[in-house]
């Protein structure tokens, strides 16, 4: 049987042409599309919190480095995470893993009224890599979840309106096609996910944000239930 983990088992294999494969030799670095490889890829990132002297959070390739500071020292803040993410870089070469300069933000998070009290050179972060400074952002999108400055959630929550409007709509043109169980279906595989994603984090939204919320989800529910406009709220969700 082949060994995973032995370097002379690893080939490629075209299924269209069954008599045509490739034996590759890998010497680092893990496989990618192999049976093995996710688990091998966490196994190969393990170490790279013990190089680093902040908060460090890892999800697959993902990785957040987050770090605090007194509101009217960002100078501090900026050479240690200067200092962080040079040691996450010199981890990666190390171990033949590069960067992805481009995909790599900075956001500072203090919220409105907190930002308020802060003078323009407070608000700017410059985290030096390489010979530049990486981008500050004003949202940074997380594991599919979109955070800003203010955390006031306002581009998630129209980003979710945009999805939820779009998929809504497939629901409205096949609707003459499905039973009301079908529809239903849809809603719980296609629809509701997207409320309740991170759902704990942007409630907290302002008031608009969850009127405009509501109405998405109302007009979802009158098309599965074929209610009229005026039909009770709290009815239709209940027969959800």
């Amino acid at each position: 049987p082949l060994d995973p983990l032995d370097p002379m088992d690893t080939f490629v294999w075209l299924s269209h042409w069954p008599s045509i494969y490739m034996i590759i030799m890998i010497t680092d670095g893990v496989p990618q599309g192999s049976i093995l490889g996710p688990l091998l890829f966490l196994v190969f990132i393990n170490d790279l919190p013990l190089h680093i002297n902040t908060q460090v959070d890892l999800f697959a390739d993902d990785t957040t480095l987050l770090a605090a500071t007194d509101y009217n020292d960002i100078n501090e803040l900026n050479e240690k995470l200067s200092l962080e993410v040079s040691n996450v870089q010199n981890w990666a070469i190390t171990n033949k893993l590069p960067l992805n300069t481009t995909k790599t933000k900075t956001i500072l998070i203090s919220g409105k009224r907190l930002k308020a009290k802060l003078t323009p050179e407070n608000q700017t972060l410059d985290i030096k890599l390489n010979d530049g400074s990486l981008e500050q952002a004003q949202t940074v999108k997380l594991l599919g979840f979109n955070i800003d400055e203010d955390l006031n959630f306002d581009t998630h929550v129209d980003i979710m309106a945009m999805k939820l409007s779009k998929r809504i709509g497939i629901l409205k043109s096949i609707k003459s096609y499905l039973p009301r169980n079908e529809r239903i279906l849809f809603y719980n595989a296609m629809i509701k996910p997207l409320f309740l994603y991170c759902s704990i984090t942007w409630t907290n939204c302002s008031k608009n944000n969850i009127t405009k919320l509501f109405k998405l989800q109302k007009r979802c529910a009158r098309i599965i239930l074929d209610a009229e406009p005026r039909h009770s709220s709290i009815n239709l969700f209940n027969n959800l």
